[in-house]
């Protein structure tokens, strides 16, 4: 019975210490991954929204229209650019300021939200398309197409 025991305990022994080195190698691997990120990031050049229009951004005397339509991560090619920007604004496309955004805000039942989180990321081009007519933009973690206003 102590023998049966003691090869339980080094069982499990075992399979715990394998999950443990397991779990390391995916820590070093996403550590690895947002080093990599970061340094990337350093070199996108800044696009710029347009904070009258949300659904549009510029950069090199070009304004793109950010559409509904989303993209999948296979459809993208490099990363070309960011927005880096978060914003939240009401109803009316209006930013609201800090002191705005400390008050406490309830939903009444039936009524619609009027507040809205904008996160927007990086720019990407998109396999197959001409990047000066086409491009995604990373909007509340969705890659949202963008194309050129003529």
């Amino acid at each position: 019975m102590k023998k049966r025991n003691f090869v339980l305990l080094a069982v499990l022994i075992l399979v715990v210490s394998c999950f443990g080195f397991l779990g390391c190698s995916r820590v070093e691997t996403l550590i690895s991954n947002a080093k990599k990120n970061m340094e990337i990031d350093k070199t996108l050049p800044v696009y710029n929204l347009n904070t009258e229009n949300f659904k549009e951004i510029s950069y090199d005397n070009k304004t793109y229209q950010i559409l509904e339509e989303a993209l999948k991560s296979d459809d993208l090619d490099k990363p070309i650019g960011k927005v880096s920007r978060r914003v939240t604004i009401d109803e009316n496309n209006k930013i609201l300021d800090r002191e705005e955004l400390m008050k406490i805000y309830v939903i009444p039942d039936g009524l619609k939200q009027k507040r809205f989180d904008l996160n927007f990321g990086w720019v990407y081009s998109v396999k197959n398309t001409d990047s000066d007519k086409t491009i995604a933009v990373v909007v509340n973690e969705k890659y949202r197409k963008a194309v050129l206003k003529e």
